[in-house]
């Protein structure tokens, strides 16, 4: 009886030493396992994370506004309509990337000048912003960036219908700088501000200050 009772508690022992090596091997050969997942996941994640947020996270609207030429620019040329179609994209919580169309026509009419001159300026320029939230739904941004631009400047003698005496055309840089305030209204947005756009014409640069509205929606 003590032969079997010794050999019955060294059987229960090694049972137990066993199942726990087992436990312990099988949890070793399952954590590189779960860990190398994780980790891939997380590689395959993050690349594609910042191009996954702008397509959640899109709003397209367009902003009207009135431009104001500056410097030498505001004696010979009007104030005009500024249009500007753009696409946002919310790629961080306080950062935006905004894609614009941009466009003005202004001209000399009644203004002092000897010669009738008309400018069309319309092109595409890209900006990031940051934003701040004031109250709930409403922030302010502010944004800089730049782009090229299609200038062409029309010279006649004295005023409209009659034939023209120059055309000009060229492609120009422009850099711009804004500040503007936000108010979200579900899949609506409000906005209202200011910018300064800069062209870099080859004869001399333009400088222009834009106070505009404009409305966009979220999809």
């Amino acid at each position: 009886q003590e032969i079997y009772a010794e050999s019955r508690e060294t059987g229960i022992f090694l049972k137990e030493t066993t199942d726990t090596l087992a436990e312990r091997i099988d949890a070793k050969l399952k954590h590189p396992v779960k860990t190398e997942i994780a980790e891939k996941d997380d590689s395959e994640k993050s690349p594609f994370l910042i191009l996954a947020t702008p397509l959640l996270y899109t709003t397209f609207g367009i902003d009207v506004g009135y431009l104001y030429p500056q410097g030498k620019w505001k004696d010979v040329y009007n104030k005009t309509i500024y249009y500007a179609p753009y696409l946002t994209f919310d790629i961080a919580k306080y950062l935006e990337l905004s894609v614009k169309y941009d466009y003005f026509q202004t001209d000399t009419e009644d203004m002092e000048t000897s010669t009738y001159f008309k400018a069309r300026v319309m092109g595409g320029a890209a900006s990031l912003g940051l934003r701040f939230p004031l109250f709930s739904n409403f922030l302010i941004c502010l944004s800089a960036g730049g782009g090229m631009s299609r200038t062409e400047i029309i010279v006649k003698p004295d005023k409209p219908f009659i034939e023209e005496l120059a055309n000009e055309k060229s492609t120009d840089p422009s850099a711009e700088a804004g500040i503007s305030l936000k108010l979200k209204l579900s899949a609506i947005q409000l906005k209202t501000g200011a910018l300064y756009k800069r062209f870099f014409l080859k004869e001399e640069k333009m400088d222009t200050t834009v106070f505009f509205g404009g409305i966009g929606t979220h999809f």
